[in-house]
Order: structure tokens, then C-alpha cells, then sequence
């Protein structure tokens, strides 16, 4: 459970620039299986909350990017160049009862491009690095997704806190194929079905500093040499709005448990 109370600003630069600072505070309380748990060196003390404030400051870049402004949002025009960011934040002990001094620095990569024939790609990466020793809730918890629902931004097949890091790398590309397979297939083609594929990866380890601060719980896995993947195969335009993907966890699986799954989500092409 979290409360947390910010404030921020985004300015423009220039109209490809974005300059993006933030003030946040932050309070966690653990529910079901989650525990706070630190040691002393002799016992084990159980923690009721933890608190953290963090300054945020984010540089983005996009060459020849425009925007449509409406009265309270405004909308971006896809450049036909990659999208870059690189960020900082840095956890400041004492404000607000906060109780942790350190650092993260993570950079981002990405990209939407046609192909032609072969239809329209989008691709990308993450690497980040964080410094000082903090609890395991702020250091980087990778995204997970135990629901039906298909996320277009995380891992499908990844439990809630399976995985957490201190230093990271993730990338993905996704890549809708349009009419070029089903388009060939008589039947399909009256239905306006479309072929959409993916593929992510992620590796990173984690620093035992951190245990000192707060203990590592049991579930949360180590990547060892092998890194986690998935991938999946989807069809999209099912009534011009479903989208429904096969998702296959490659690595780190659990006995008993199967490597597939179905995901499902609305997902207006025009």
C-alpha cells in the first residue's frame, strides 16, 4: 500500500527537448505475503512502513518531434526518429521521515519505424545503475503481470517481485506485420485480421549492501548467467479492437507450472 505526494514540472526546452524535474514523497506499508524485515545481527526486526523522497530530473530528446495541444494535454507526433532519456533520482534521507540516501541513474531508447512491406516496428532499451544501499521496494522491482490483461510495456509471464536489481539492461522490439501474412490467406483476409509479434529480455543482479538495509524475501529470484525472456505471437483487429497474444516465458520457469500463457487487451489500429 502507498501513499505519496509530488510535485513536478515539464518544460520545453526547445519543441524536441523536454526538461522534467519532480519532488516525490513516498510511504509503503507491506500487505499479503510482502514483508519489511531488517536485522541487527542478532534478531530479526519486522518494519511497519517505510518512507522515502526522491528528487527526479529527466532529460528527452527527439529530433524534429511535435506536439498537438489541446486545452489540458497534448499529443505527440511521432518523429521518425528514436526517442531518448536519460534519468536521475536521488533518494534524500530526512525529508518527510525518510529514511534512505541513494542514487539512480537510468538511461532509455525508443523507437517506432515502418518497414515497408514487412509493416511498422517498435523497439527499445533500458540500462540503469543505482548507487548507495537502499530497501528493496526502491530499487528496481521489474514489471510484472499476473493478469489477463495484455501490457504492452512489461513482462506477461513475470510474477509480481519475482525480479529485482540494482543494475539492469532490458529490451524489446515488437513489430505489427499488417496484411502481409493474413492477407494471403482468403478466409483471414475478409475478417481484416492482423499478425503482431514480440520479444523482450532483461538481466541484472542485485548487490547483497542492500540486505544489510532490508532483507531480499525469499521469492525474489536471482538471474544467475541466464537472463529472462519471453515472447509471443498475437493477432490484432479481431471486431477492429481485440488483440489477443500467445505468450511464451522461455526462461526461469517453475516446475509444474506452464511457460504459456493468454493475454488479451483493446487496441484500436487506424
Amino acid at each position: 500500500f502507498v501513499q505519496k505526494a509530488g510535485l513536478s514540472l515539464e518544460k520545453d526546452i526547445k519543441k524536441d527537448l523536454i526538461l522534467y524535474g519532480a519532488l516525490e514523497w513516498k510511504n509503503y506499508t507491506p500487505l499479503g505475503l510482502a514483508t519489511y524485515q531488517k536485522t541487527n545481527g542478532f534478531d530479526t526486526i519486522s518494519l511497519d512502513q517505510i518512507t522515502t523522497a526522491e528528487w527526479t530530473t529527466r532529460i528527452r530528446w527527439t529530433k524534429d518531434e511535435e506536439f498537438i495541444s489541446g486545452s489540458f494535454s497534448r499529443t505527440s507526433v511521432t518523429s521518425v526518429f528514436p526517442i531518448f532519456s536519460l534519468q536521475a533520482i536521488i533518494g534524500v534521507k530526512g525529508i518527510g521521515g525518510s529514511q534512505y540516501n541513494y542514487q539512480k541513474l537510468e538511461f532509455q531508447m525508443e523507437h517506432y519505424t515502418q518497414l515497408g512491406v514487412f509493416g511498422r516496428m517498435r523497439y527499445g532499451c533500458t540500462a540503469g545503475y543505482i548507487f548507495g544501499a537502499t530497501a528493496y521496494p526502491f530499487l528496481k522491482v521489474h514489471e510484472g503481470n499476473q493478469s489477463f490483461w495484455l501490457l504492452t510495456s512489461t513482462f506477461n509471464k513475470l510474477n509480481f517481485m519475482e525480479f529485482i536489481s540494482d543494475r539492469y539492461v532490458m529490451g524489446f522490439v515488437e513489430n505489427h506485420w499488417e496484411g502481409l501474412f493474413f492477407d494471403r490467406i482468403p478466409l483471414v483476409k475478409k475478417l481484416k485480421f492482423r499478425l503482431v509479434t514480440t520479444g523482450r529480455i532483461m538481466y541484472g543482479a542485485i548487490d547483497p549492501r542492500h540486505s544489510k538495509v532490508m532483507l531480499i524475501p525469499s521469492y525474489v529470484k536471482q538471474f544467475g548467467n541466464v537472463p529472462y525472456a519471453e515472447v509471443s505471437i498475437g493477432i490484432e483487429n479481431i471486431a477492429k479492437i481485440i488483440r489477443v497474444d500467445l505468450v511464451w516465458r522461455m526462461t526461469h520457469n517453475t516446475p509444474g507450472i506452464s511457460p504459456l500463457g493468454i493475454r488479451a487487451r483493446y487496441a484500436f489500429n487506424f
